[in-house]
């Protein structure tokens, strides 16, 4: 059985325009384009009339539309409103279909996007035809910034979507870097994170409640469990706390727990902490401290990594007046760094 898209798509086409011309389901399954979605075999049993009866249902829900037809109440006859469509939509939705294509094309799974693919077809010629202007999706280009996006077997992207989709449990084999060794983990998916330079899947887990990240370019598995037996434990997550403390679910952290920063900066370079995308979700305030210097304040920021190198990237220009630990860790760094070019060595010889 195709996926529900397909599925709804196929009842759409097969259904007629006129109500005197209306069908029963039976007659709708003999549809090819039915008869492929629901991978029928002659008529539909039971089971499969039950399905076709739901995916009807979801569609007139769907289009906000009534598809039973009030002239001949038995059997249930089906149709098509002339006002329920689904073939155009407005140039401006179509132009953030193609927006969305450009995007999904790098970063969902090819087998998804087939089944969407007329969806974005219709917005393409929809502005084309109301545009008289061809090849739109030429216009428009997405481009991650590195090939973390590649590595991970189609098959395998794709039992993840599923089971995020479906909420079921995962078994993933996973090659750990720090370890340099493949390892099993077992656990219901939480989320799915696109960042510019990879894609991060989280699953709970189970053996400290709380969550675990995997880079999607690492995973050599990934398969749906089964087995009721098998089933890991569940975690109960505050899913909207996820999504404000991200970076401790997605990044390697100096800090577990979320630090006050106060940040001193000449008043004309105050843009590389005002625009900082690391620093973009979280509440700055900031005082003038010199004639020419300020200090901002920013509250509860979860300290990954790509903070602290953002920090030490940014020393020449950024103090780190507190807290002292992170303070002390960017000196540090520093300083690695000029010992490991010599610099203090040719000091102390001189």
């Amino acid at each position: 059985m195709k996926s529900q898209i397909e599925r709804l798509f196929a009842l759409y086409q097969a259904l007629p325009r006129i109500e005197s011309q209306a069908k029963t389901l039976i007659e709708l399954a003999k549809h090819e384009n039915v008869i492929q979605a629901y991978e029928l075999q002659g008529e539909p049993n039971d089971s499969q009339r039950r399905q076709i009866q739901r995916d009807l249902d979801s569609l007139s829900d769907a289009l906000k539309q009534a598809l039973k037809s009030e002239i001949d109440k038995k059997p249930k006859k089906y149709y098509l409103p002339a006002s329920a469509n689904m073939d155009t939509t407005d140039s401006s939705t179509a132009m953030l279909l193609l927006l969305a294509e450009s995007f999904l094309k790098k970063v969902a799974p090819k087998d998804l996007l087939e089944n969407a693919k007329w969806l974005f077809d219709g917005a393409n010629n929809q502005l084309e035809a109301s545009k008289k202007v061809k090849n739109w999706r030429k216009r428009i280009y997405f481009k991650p910034l590195q090939d973390e996006f590649k590595g991970i077997k189609p098959e395998d992207e794709l039992t993840i979507y599923q089971a995020l989709q479906q909420d079921e449990p995962l078994k993933i084999i996973y090659h750990s870097q720090q370890h340099d060794e493949e390892r099993e983990y077992r656990a219901y998916p939480v989320k799915i994170v696109i960042e510019p330079h990879c894609r991060l899947l989280i699953l709970e887990n189970p053996t400290h409640g709380d969550t675990m990240t995997f880079l999607f370019h690492r995973i050599k598995h990934a398969e749906i469990i089964k087995n009721f037996n098998e089933f890991p434990d569940r975690v109960k997550l505050n899913l909207d706390k996820i999504e404000k403390e991200l970076p401790k679910h997605t990044e390697s952290m100096f800090s577990r727990q979320p630090l006050d920063l106060k940040l001193h900066i000449a008043e004309h370079e105050r843009y590389l902490i005002e625009d900082a995308p690391i620093f973009a979700n979280y509440e700055k305030s900031q005082v003038s401290i010199e004639d020419d210097e300020v200090e901002f304040s920013i509250s509860k920021v979860f300290v990954s990594y790509s903070v602290l190198n953002y920090l030490i990237a940014h020393a020449d220009l950024i103090y780190v007046a507190e807290p002292e630990e992170l303070r002390d860790r960017v000196v540090e760094q520093l300083e690695s760094g000029l010992n490991r070019y010599g610099y203090f060595e040719e000091s102390e010889d001189e």
